[in-house]
């Protein structure tokens, strides 16, 4: 009764305030957002442990890598933890988020953020078709099984939006070295990462990623996956939520949250 109650008011409520603008806290970063419904969390709201995590770490004067860049709110947190003398970088291949996106860093006056209109993958493609719900645009998807569950809803977009490996990308468009990545991105997480072998092996950033996938069993299989490929690359990673160090013998722990991974210090 009560979900089938929020599911219908929270559309009703974010239309309704789609333009007011007002400042919020994100963990310990005060940041100022149009539309949403952040403007409710200092009366009801509690820090996320995600909220708690991203602001606890120093990116003082680093470079971040946002891929999955949404509608910037991370983006605009990055760019005031990071400071003047640090960079971010939004990789977004939405145009609807793009313009909002843009709207969050004249807003927040930033100018240390640099917002490139593509997807991260495995390979580079001008077409790639992106799927996307009708009214989330924080649900689209390049993955085809997650196409498919949101196809069966029948509300939804079909796009076209350029792709291109992480690696490309920065050679490209002259970006540069990362500190950190943050990778959320409906499902391709281990695409993406497949196509930044070059950066990881050169530069060693930390990785903040969220898991998905289109049901428990695609969850699992994601996670499997990205986490032997970051133990292949030398990288330790922990669930955020537990406080778990994850390995390959017990990555389903992790099929839910975010993992943080950083390259394992070299013993002499």
């Amino acid at each position: 009764m009560l979900s089938n109650l929020k599911e219908k008011l929270l559309p009703v409520c974010q239309q309704i305030s789609a333009n007011f603008i007002y400042e919020m806290d994100y963990g310990r970063i005060r940041i100022k957002r149009k539309g949403g419904l952040g403007f409710l969390k200092k009366a009801f709201g509690r820090p996320t442990q995600e909220e708690e995590f991203l602001t606890s770490l120093n990116l003082r004067g680093k470079t971040v890598y946002d891929i999955g860049g949404h509608i910037g709110v991370l983006s605009v947190v990055f760019a005031k933890a990071v400071g003047p003398a640090g960079k971010v970088v939004v990789f977004e291949p939405n145009e609807e988020n793009c313009s909002r996106i843009e709207g969050h860093i004249r807003l927040n006056a930033l100018t240390n953020v640099k917002l490139l209109r593509l997807g991260i993958a495995d390979t580079k493609k001008e077409d790639q078709t992106f799927i996307v719900r009708q009214g989330s645009t924080g649900t689209g998807s390049m993955s085809e099984t997650l196409q498919s569950q949101i196809i069966k809803e029948k509300k939804f977009k079909q796009l076209k939006v350029s792709i291109d490996t992480l690696d490309g990308a920065m050679a490209a468009h002259g970006l540069p070295e990362p500190d950190f990545i943050k990778i959320d991105i409906e499902g391709m997480e281990y695409q993406a990462l497949l196509g930044m072998p070059q950066i990881v092996k050169h530069f060693s950033p930390q990785f903040y990623i969220e898991i998905h996938g289109a049901d428990d069993a695609g969850k699992c299989e994601n996670i499997r996956r990205v986490t032997a490929l970051f133990e292949s690359w030398g990288y330790g990673l922990r669930h955020v939520e537990t406080h778990q160090d994850i390995a390959s013998g017990n990555s389903s722990l992790a099929k839910e949250g975010h993992i943080f991974c950083r390259r394992r210090a070299v013993k002499a």
